[in-house]
């Protein structure tokens, strides 16, 4: 974060560690999107959990030692990637 502050724009966007911030950001961004979803018993569109998906695993392979840490959010995202994937496609075939 310090670097995305300090440094010059172009020299950001060359590092990795801009795009695995965007990546954390979008990970924690769906997960919010879809606990308020899960919470209110609707579905969110299957984009959420796609995005949700890819970045979380991007982000779990990036940070692996601190893995203890974040377990908990890791298993709920599973869930919530399920819940809303199965209820979209539950959802197709009762309109079908």
């Amino acid at each position: 974060m310090v670097s995305l502050i300090r440094d010059p724009l172009p020299q950001v966007l060359q590092s990795g560690t801009f795009y695995l911030g965007l990546a954390m950001a979008c990970a924690w961004t769906a997960l919010a999107v879809m606990t308020g979803a899960w919470v209110s018993n609707r579905q969110v569109s299957w984009l959420w959990p796609l995005l949700g998906g890819l970045t979380g695993i991007l982000c779990t392979v990036a940070f692996a030692v601190f893995i203890p840490f974040y377990l908990p959010c890791l298993f709920l995202g599973f869930y919530l990637c399920y819940f809303h994937l199965a209820g979209s496609a539950a959802t197709e075939q009762n309109a079908a």
